[in-house]
């Protein structure tokens, strides 16, 4: 392989798996936060309704990204993939997606 291909990683079955279903959560949770707000809005009609479900989003991804990889380095005791696996199962439960 050449060492400047940008698109070496590619070429790893392992990883386009990886970023086929990264992508699919990521477009998931943003649907899922459209739909939230799209409701809240119908609902109250109130722009600052918007303005508060977007920091309640907001807050607890910042507050778990500052803390998660001195956790995962640290006290995790499996290998990384089945973290990745675990995690991705712990999302779809707590947003009821099966």
């Amino acid at each position: 392989m050449n060492k400047n291909d940008p698109y070496a990683a590619l070429r790893y079955r392992e990883f386009r798996l990886f970023l086929i279903v990264r992508f699919a959560m990521v477009f998931a949770w943003t649907m899922q936060f459209v739909v939230i707000q799209w409701e809240v809005y119908s609902l109250t009609k109130d722009p600052f309704s918007l303005g508060i479900i977007g920091l309640l989003e907001v807050i607890p991804a910042v507050t778990m990204a500052l803390f998660a990889g001195h956790i995962v380095v640290h006290y995790w005791v499996f290998d990384y993939q089945s973290g990745v696996v675990f995690c991705h199962l712990a999302s779809c439960n707590i947003t009821n997606i099966k």
